[in-house]
This record gives structure tokens, sequence and C-alpha cells, in this order.
């Protein structure tokens, strides 16, 4: 009895009946959200326990989870929105989800194994990074004097946690993380393509814009665009252009790993069948960007493949994969016939007059540009010219960008990914058949990327924008893993090596 009474004044229990009830308190208020929300909150519990079960190697999977985490992107909560926030500029807040939660784990876990266990070395910085710093530097230059400088700081520190996430996978990829890095944009490219697929059945297209919420009034509804299809899919992104600037930057890695010799039969039919998949989910899209960057960036893996490597068996594989699309969805031809030829004029005539009016707003910001995320802004000033309505934003990233942040942000940022295509030419003829097939993928993307900049607005939505930068860090990572190996098998071989890697070979 006694015993009892004495326990009853002892602070440990208190202090574990106090936090027994805030947890309740925490679980009743949880329980009050709605359905998505507490699905998230679910999903970040069970991934916080996976992590502390196997903490021995957390490296591994935050960076598999950063790249499974990327066509959800969007899915995040948007705090301190800016009141003249407007769609295109990439960010309008804070946002608050999954991304930013692995980035804070990510980095504790960094900081520990550089600082406190020392089992990591201190990151060392390339050229791409000094380029980095210079493009945030633009930024911050062109933030002088801009007309909102609350949506400015939200732009770069939109841009900045790209970066986090660039630096975390340049530095702590290794070369058995590509496999199942490739395997789950492979399950990305399955994901979207089913999602567009089913969007473009039901007319359920706003899942991205909703985030999710059934009852949100744009689930079910699109921006109406005369003589133009009126579904379009737009997977788990903001819109239909988004959905297909991400498919152009994930399709060419089931295409160029369907194409090469080196795999066995059985796991290039698999990945024929998951390009086909993605082919159908980028056509309904109907993003003419999409499409052209797409076809124009494959043509240009095609001829690698076919020239540089001396596999022209690849060109039997891509005459199937045509065949095999054409059977399983005819319509295709005469959606891409009537969306590039019989598209209302009127359109393509806009377009242009939304250059002049971006070349009116660079002229008169020549090198640092208006400032980031004002181009909606600059195009108020008295002294430029507004030609058309001046309603939508220029559809060219290349002008935004020179009108945002001037001549020197933008030979900055296109400097980056330039750069990043050298690092993946570079490695194009080593003897890592996985490493200088993920260096071709790679490389077409970017070109799909610049390629979908000359007529697309999104390149800066949290998809697309989060693809690009995780394949910048891949990129930076290739030259450290090839080093990191035996040095026989970081050799550059010549271009016809058919003797020194028979088929049949695993990659």
């Amino acid at each position: 009895m006694l015993k009892a009474i004495r326990s009853v004044f002892q602070i440990k229990y208190w202090l574990v009946a106090f936090a027994g009830a805030l947890f309740s308190l925490v679980v009743w208020k949880i329980m009050a959200l709605e359905v998505r929300y507490i699905m998230a909150i679910a999903a970040g519990i069970v991934f916080l326990a996976v992590c502390m079960m196997a903490i021995s190697r957390i490296t591994d999977i935050l960076v598999y989870a950063m790249v499974f985490n990327i066509p959800f992107a969007i899915f995040a909560k948007w705090l301190l929105v800016s009141e003249n926030a407007v769609p295109g500029i990439g960010a309008y807040g804070i946002n608050l989800g999954m991304a930013e939660f692995l980035l804070t784990m990510a980095y504790t876990v960094w900081f520990g194994k550089v600082f406190i266990t020392r089992s990591q070395p201190f990151p060392t910085f390339r050229k791409i990074d000094f380029a980095i710093v210079l493009l945030i530097l633009c930024q911050m230059i062109s933030t002088i004097g801009t007309h909102d400088r609350e949506l400015a700081l939200f732009n770069i520190i939109h841009n900045i946690k790209h970066i986090l996430m660039y630096l975390f996978i340049a530095h702590n990829v290794k070369r058995d993380h590509l496999k199942t890095i490739i395997l789950i944009l492979l399950f990305a490219v399955l994901l979207e393509s089913s999602l567009a697929l089913f969007q473009r059945v039901t007319g359920a297209v706003g899942l991205g814009v909703a985030k999710g919420k059934l009852s949100h009034a744009g689930f079910e509804s699109q921006q109406s665009v005369p003589g133009l299809e009126q579904i379009r899919a737009s997977g788990t992104t903001i819109d239909s252009h988004a959905l297909g600037l991400y498919f152009s930057l994930i399709l060419p890695v089931p295409l160029v790993f369907s194409m090469t010799r080196y795999l066995r039969p059985k796991y290039r039919i698999i990945l024929a069948i998951i390009l086909i998949i993605g082919i159908m989910g980028l056509v309904v899209t109907f993003t003419r960007s999409g499409w052209l960057s797409f076809a124009i960036s494959a043509t240009f893996a095609m001829g690698v493949i076919v020239f540089m490597w001396k596999q022209r068996k690849a060109l039997v594989v891509a005459f199937v994969v045509w065949i095999i699309v054409s059977v399983c969805y005819p319509k295709a031809y005469s959606y891409l016939y009537n969306r590039l030829f019989h598209a209302p004029s009127e359109i393509v005539s806009e377009r242009f007059v939304l250059n002049r009016t971006a070349l009116s707003v660079w002229r008169h910001h020549f090198l640092f540009g208006a400032g980031p995320a004002n181009y909606h802004n600059a195009i108020q000033e008295p002294e430029v010219t507004v030609y058309g309505s001046g309603m939508y934003p220029v559809h060219n990233s290349y002008l935004v960008l020179a009108c945002e942040i001037g001549l020197c942000g933008s030979i900055v940022y296109w400097g980056i990914i330039l750069t990043a295509i050298t690092y993946c030419w570079k490695v194009l003829r080593c003897s890592d058949l996985l490493i200088r097939g993920l260096a071709l993928a790679m490389m077409a993307a970017f070109f799909a990327y610049m390629l979908d900049g000359l007529t697309g607005p999104m390149f800066r939505e949290a998809v697309p924008y989060a693809q690009l930068w995780t394949y910048i860090g891949l990129t930076v990572s290739l030259k450290r893993l090839l080093a990191e190996q035996e040095p026989e098998r970081a050799t550059v071989v010549p271009a016809d090596d058919r003797a020194a890697n028979p088929p049949g070979d695993q990659l």
C-alpha cells in the first residue's frame, strides 16, 4: 500500500501519464482531419518506423525514398501563400510535405556521418556546384528592386530545396543503388500511365490540382481550349503540360534499356511493354511539346545506340514497339494528326504574341531580370509593350528565365544542364553497362527538357523539376562511381565492343 502511495508522487509516472494524454490529444486531432491527411500522416509514421528498424541502412532508404517520392511531390501543404500567386511560377508559398520531411532526415543523418561518426568525408565541390551557387546569387541580385519580393523569396527557397536534393543524391548514391533507382523510375512510368489512361476514360483529370481531394472544384475540370481535347490527362502533376514533360524525362529509361542487347530477352520484353504503356500515357496528355521533345530525344538516344554502340538490332526492337503501339492504340494517330495540324491557328499566333511581350520585358531588365517569379508583374510596367491580351505567361522557359533572372541567370541555369549533359557524354563509352545505359537515358531526358522549354511553361513545376535535379545529382555521381570500381571496370572501351561484352550479359 505504501509503495502504491509513493508511486503516485513520483515524477516519472506523471511524465508518462502526461505524454500518453498528449499523444491521445494528437491522435484525436488527426482523426478529425480529412482522410487524405490521415493517410499521409500514417504513411509518414510507417516510413519513420521502417527507418528506425533499418537504421544501419538509413542512407539507402533515404536515397530510394527521395526518388520514389518524385511523382508525389505535388502532394504537400502550402504555407504562407502569397496573395499574388499565379500558376506556372514554380512556388508561391512554403511547401511542407514528404520531400521536406525526407530532406530534414537526410541532412540530419549526413551531418552525423560527416561530423560526428566521421564515417564519410566532407563533400568536395565541383565546377557544377559553383555554377549552382552563382544561380542562387543571380536570383538574389535580381530580387533587388523587384515588384514582389515575397514571391521572389519563395522561388529562391523552391530552388534551394531541389539543390539540397541534388547534393544529397550526388554525394550518397552508390552503384548498388542504381538498379533500384531504375526500377523506381519504371514504377513511375507505370503509375503515371495508368492514371493518365484512367483519367482519359473517366474525366477525373484534376488529381494533382486537387491533391487527392475528391470534392475539390478542379477535380474533374480543366481549362477549356477551343478546338482541342478537353480531357487531357495530368497524372499526379498540376496539368497535362507538366505530365507531358515528366513523361519525356522518365520514358528514356525504359527506351534505352529495352534497346540494349546486354539484357536477357525476357527483361527486354518487360521493358518494352513498360515503354509501350508509357507512350500511350504520353499520347493522352495531348501536349505537342511533350510529344515532340520525347520523339526528338528518343531519336538521339537511338542514334547513339545504333551508331556509337553498334547495336543495329535496336532498330528492330523500335519497329516492334511502334507496331504494338499502333495495334493497341490506333486512335493515337488521329490524335497526333489533329493536335499537330488541325489545332486552331489562333493558339500558335497567340504564343508568338506572348514571345514579343516577353522580349519587351527582357529588353528593360537585360542582365539580371525583373525578379524570380515576377514576370506577371513586369508586364504591367509602363515602359513594357504588351502584345495581345497579356493574360497568359509566355510559353517559353528560356524567355521566362531571361525576363526573371536576366541574361546572367539564364546562362548559369542552362549551363548547369549542359554541364550535366557533358558528364553523361564522357561515360557513354565506359565498360560499366549499367552506368552508360543510365547516362544515355539521362542525357536524352536533358535534351527533352530543353526542347520542351521552347514551347512549354511548366519547367519549374514540382514533379518534373524534382526529376530534373535528381538526374543532375545522378550525373555528378557517375564519375565518382566509376572511380570507386576496379580500374579494369572503369576503363573506356571502343565503340564496337561486341567482343569485350558478348550478348546476354546482365546489367
